[in-house]
């Protein structure tokens, strides 16, 4: 038979069943690590609990690299979408030029895409 991993979750799953898996106190969540190729250092940076959209994104990336761009045109931030304890979902970024970065909610939404022009 097959299992889920405690914690796990579907990304089409509905926002209500995320909701009850966070009640429950599993917190299924992803995290950033950037590695800097000269230096071999990693940088891990706070956990998140990503929208269904940002799992979807993520998921098929190969097919979405080219188009939805999670890196800022600097290569300074990555932009991602997630869900917050009550429920919320929001845009954030951080910054990737610190050893440590808080993450900043800049807008109320499920998805984050960088435009490059």
């Amino acid at each position: 038979t097959l299992a889920s991993a405690p914690g796990s979750f579907n990304a089409f799953e509905s926002k209500s069943v995320l909701l009850k898996i966070l009640a429950q106190g599993q917190i299924p969540s992803l995290a950033w690590s950037v590695i800097d190729i000269s230096t071999e250092e990693t940088r891990r940076y706070g956990a998140f609990v990503p929208t269904r959209e940002m799992i979807y994104l993520l998921s098929f990336y190969d097919q979405f690299a080219q188009s939805h761009r999670l890196w800022s045109p600097n290569s300074t931030h990555l932009v991602y979408g997630e869900v917050t304890s009550d429920g919320q979902s929001f845009v954030s970024i951080v910054d990737t030029t610190r050893p440590v970065s808080i993450p900043l909610n800049i807008a109320d939404g499920v998805i984050g895409i960088w435009s490059f022009s």
